[in-house]
């Protein structure tokens, strides 16, 4: 127990690390305004995140009793049917929030934060790919 706790702490900064580094890149090379103005988008991208990880973790027991009973071929139907339930749920808000970024930063932070849209294309834009394969 104690070393798989051990390496779930190094796994989970690895992430950490992973996910947040270019916070740290933009602030350094950018300072500190920048990296501020950066990490309103960055916020968005990780609440997406999260509720991708929360989508997978309803799937998490019916995968592992598929896998118990080493029903394969039914812990890949659920697995696939997984995948393209999470694409779908979050293709919906990425591509509201994607479509609407504009308007959304001129509501959320203002109109001079509007600028940064691309920004949030480019963070966001690949999310429903990359997060439906979780489970």
């Amino acid at each position: 127990m104690t070393s798989t706790g051990i390496w779930m702490a190094v796994t989970q900064l690895g992430v950490i690390l992973y996910l947040k580094i270019d916070l740290l890149v933009i602030n350094q090379i950018f300072g500190t305004a920048e990296a501020g103005r950066y990490s309103v988008i960055l916020q968005q991208s990780t609440l997406i995140r999260s509720m991708a990880a929360a989508l997978a973790g309803v799937l998490t027991p019916a995968l592992t009793a598929f896998y118990a009973r080493n029903d394969i071929e039914g812990l890949m139907r659920i697995a696939v049917r997984g995948v393209k339930f999470i694409g779908l749920a979050l293709a919906i808000p990425l591509g509201l929030l994607c479509g609407l970024s504009r308007p959304f930063l001129g509501w959320w932070l203002g109109p001079e934060f509007t600028n940064l849209s691309p920004l949030m294309w480019l963070m966001m834009g690949h999310l429903a790919f990359n997060l439906s394969v979780i489970p």
